[in-house]
């Protein structure tokens, strides 16, 4: 395995597949590389095509709500996190692209919603 950060810290691995979690301690941070696994709803063959830039877009968008610290205000109900979280649920219920991985983030981001949509 050989992995390679670039300037803006883009990691790149090489190699065979991953068999142990290395994590890489910084002053101010910490990065985690983890093995790849393919976005799909339970029971589900993944899809065989890789993931289109617009889907891509919106798996970072809901991470950014799951995670600190959006997914502690949307626990504290704060509105600009409440709002995020309905935006990128309507999105994905009009979303046609990639139909098995907009599924999956729709389960998702659903029982967020449920959870955390009233504010």
């Amino acid at each position: 395995m050989r992995i390679v950060l670039d300037d803006d810290w883009t990691a790149t691995v090489t190699g065979d597949p991953l068999r142990i979690a290395p994590r890489f301690d910084f002053r101010d941070f910490r990065v985690r590389v983890v093995p790849y696994a393919d976005l799909t709803s339970l029971y589900r063959d993944p899809d065989p095509e890789p993931p289109a830039t617009a889907t891509r877009r919106l798996l970072s968008d809901c991470l950014d709500l799951l995670t600190e610290p959006v997914a502690d205000d949307l626990v504290d109900g704060e509105p600009g996190a409440v709002a995020r979280l309905r935006a990128v649920d309507e999105e994905l219920r009009g979303w046609r692209e990639d139909s098995r991985r907009a599924a999956a983030l729709r389960e998702l981001i659903a029982r967020y919603v449920e959870d955390h949509g009233d504010g």
